[in-house]
C-alpha cells in the first residue's frame, strides 16, 4: 500500500541521506506539537543561561537560546550549510557563531553578523526568529501567528 502525500514523514528524506549536514532525524513522537500556533520549549530552570536547546518539528527545528534571564528562538539551521545553530556557541552576549563555518547571527532578530572567514554579511541576510513566551515558569515559542480579521483592521 502507497502512501498518501499526507502520510508522508515530513523528516524523510533525512533517513535515505538528503538531509542537510549536522541534521538528525527525530522520530514523530519526540518531535514538539503545535498548540494554538506555539510549541512548549521546556522549564526555564531546565535551560541554563549562555545555553541553548533543540526544539524539534516536523517541518524545521527551533533553536532557543537563554541569556541571563531573556529568552530568544531562531530557525536552527545556518543559512549557509543548514548546519544547527543549536549546536553552536554564543561568541557574545547576543551573536551565535555556527560551529560549521563560523557564520555569525544576533539572535535577537536574525541578522547575519559576519560570514565566517569571507567579511561581512548583506544586511538581508537572515535566520527565522520566533517570539518567546513565558508563562509561570513555562517557556512558549510562536511559531504560527493568527491573521487579523478584517472587523479588527477597520477599527
Amino acid at each position: 500500500m502507497e502512501k498518501s502525500k499526507s502520510d508522508k514523514d515530513p523528516q524523510g528524506d533525512i533517513l535515505i541521506g538528503h538531509g542537510a549536514f549536522g541534521v538528525d532525524y527525530v522520530p514523530k513522537k519526540r518531535r514538539a506539537q503545535v498548540v494554538a500556533g506555539r510549541v512548549y520549549g521546556g522549564k526555564i530552570a531546565e535551560l541554563s543561561p549562555g545555553k541553548a536547546k533543540a526544539i524539534p518539528l516536523d517541518r524545521f527545528t527551533i533553536a532557543l537560546f537563554r541569556v541571563d534571564d531573556e529568552f530568544y528562538a531562531i530557525k536552527d539551521a545556518c543559512p549557509h550549510a543548514e548546519f544547527p545553530l543549536s549546536r553552536s556557541s554564543l561568541v557574545s552576549r547576543y551573536t551565535v557563531m555556527c560551529a560549521s563555518h563560523n557564520w555569525h547571527f544576533d539572535i535577537r532578530d536574525g541578522h547575519c553578523v559576519k560570514i565566517g572567514h569571507c567579511g561581512h554579511a548583506a544586511p538581508d541576510l537572515t535566520v527565522r526568529t520566533f517570539p518567546v513566551e513565558i508563562a509561570g515558569e513555562e517557556i512558549w515559542i510562536v511559531v504560527e501567528r493568527k491573521p487579523v480579521s478584517r472587523d479588527r483592521e477597520q477599527e
